[in-house]
């Protein structure tokens, strides 16, 4: 029973082969040739059809499933039992997006529609500056001016597309760099260069244009952004002048690197220096730092440029303030004359008034020259009464007038460092009460053949303590 069994199912599987050898009138493969379709004119994708034909003669074609699509049609006739290969070549309409898109591929017979055979195909796209990446390898700190710098680019075939001599090359004026390598399907490809910064290159950021071209066409374009590592290079020369009272410096730095430089100078003062010393330019700050000032000056120096500090210490002002000084006090001594004139009154005060007052005139020379013919006049307060006594020196003369009375004396002479003292005792006609002011006292005589006048102060009393 279990040998039927065993017969019958070996004897079902036999007749599905048999049945399906006579339903099969042709045998398909394809296979990839090119199925990335790069963004250049008349790209398309290639794909290698084998066709065998299991049937009698006959021709057959091909055809895409979106007829939107171009292809090569060929008319293909292939006898019995053999087979026949041929590219299909497909190009995708205008408005094609990018991206990978699966078309199916129906191989036919010309004679009989019923005989065909679908193939799914995938084709690939590709977006215009996808094709290849690039990225720049270098120093972190950027390429250093005046010497050879090692500088890589790495490039990464994104598409199942193999290039042969594909030319890479930059363009801008900082690197002029070129060039040819084959790339391989989604391969990765590393160049190495050896560029020389000219010396002259500021800090600064440059952008440099990477081209691929594939069968002198561009297929990659992309600028990038590439550093120039900074020198730092500051000379400063400094000159020192001096002359009569006069002293200075100058300060000079000048930038011979590439990068802006943050620079700042340092000078410290006495309080007397400050007071004669200017400065171009002004400083940034100034500090009093325990009775010395310290002048301090910030300031950034571009590359090429140069920055000066001009300190002046001048001390002839003050040499001509002193002169002057000793001008104006000989002028004074000079014209004032040598005798000095100081008045001073003392009162008698009785029930709150002021009754009587005693006058005291000092004359004195303070020169180095007798003094002669001087006449000395003081005149008294209305309400005081002619004096009723002296001291040593009497008046030649005493007048009353409307303004009150009148004292004059004449003195032959007063020596050198001399002094001499007029005193006199004056009683008022009437009780006074608050203040009362006594008049300077005038000296009249001559010094070389120059008559002078002078004043002593006035005195203002009062009837209170």
């Amino acid at each position: 029973m279990m040998r039927k069994i065993l017969l019958i199912i070996a004897l079902f599987f036999v007749l599905i082969a048999i049945s399906n050898n006579v339903d099969a009138k042709i045998n398909v493969e394809i296979t990839s040739v090119k199925n990335a379709i790069l963004p250049l004119e008349n790209e398309n994708a290639v794909f290698s059809l084998d066709i065998e034909n299991l049937d009698s003669t006959d021709t057959f074609s091909f055809i895409p499933s979106d007829l939107n699509w171009e292809w090569n049609y060929e008319a293909i006739e292939i006898s019995s039992g053999n087979m026949k290969n041929i590219n299909v070549e497909l190009t995708p309409p205008k408005n094609a997006l990018p991206g990978k898109q699966t078309l199916n591929l129906k191989v036919y017979s010309l004679t009989d529609p019923s005989i065909e055979e679908i193939k799914p195909i995938i084709v690939d796209i590709v977006e215009e500056n996808k094709i290849i990446e690039t990225e720049l390898i270098y120093n972190p700190s950027g390429l250093i001016p005046g010497r050879r710098n090692l500088l890589k680019i790495d490039i990464t075939n994104n598409v199942d597309s193999s290039f042969e001599n594909l030319v890479i090359k930059t363009n801008s004026s900082l690197l002029k760099l070129e060039s040819i390598l084959d790339l391989e399907e989604r391969g990765n490809y590393t160049l190495q260069f050896s560029p020389e910064i000219g010396e002259e290159t500021l800090k600064e950021d440059y952008y440099i244009n990477i081209l691929a071209l594939y069968n002198d066409k561009i297929i990659h374009s992309e600028s990038k952004k590439i550093e120039i590592g900074s020198i730092t290079d500051i000379k400063e020369v400094k000159e020192d002048t001096s002359g009569f009272l006069l002293r200075g410096t100058k300060i000079n730095r000048k930038n011979n690197g590439n990068d802006n430089s943050e620079e700042v100078y340092v000078k410290e003062f006495t309080i007397f220096e400050k007071l004669f010393t200017k400065t171009a330019p002004e400083p940034s700050t100034i500090k009093n730092d325990k009775g010395s000032y310290v002048y301090t000056w910030y300031f950034t120096i571009s590359p090429g440029e140069d920055f000066s500090i001009e300190i002046k210490t001048n001390y002839l002002p003050l040499l001509i303030f002193i002169v002057i000084l000793i001008l104006i006090i000989f002028s004074f001594t000079y014209f004032r004359g040598n005798l000095t004139l100081r008045k001073k009154v003392l009162t008698v005060r009785k029930d709150e008034s002021i009754v009587e007052a005693k006058v005291l005139i000092v004359l004195k020379n303070r020169g180095k020259r007798k003094v002669s013919n001087i006449r000395l006049a003081d005149r008294l307060p209305r309400v005081m009464n002619k004096p009723d006594s002296y001291g040593s020196l009497h008046p030649i003369s005493i007048k009353k007038d409307y303004k009150g009375i009148m004292l004059i004396w004449n003195i032959k002479d007063i020596d050198p460092g001399e002094e001499k003292v007029i005193s006199y005792r004056t009683k008022t006609h009437k009780e006074v009460y608050g203040r009362l002011r006594f008049f300077p006292t005038m000296v009249k005589y001559k010094s070389r053949e120059k008559v002078i006048i002078k004043r002593s102060n006035s005195v203002l009393v009062s009837s209170k303590n």
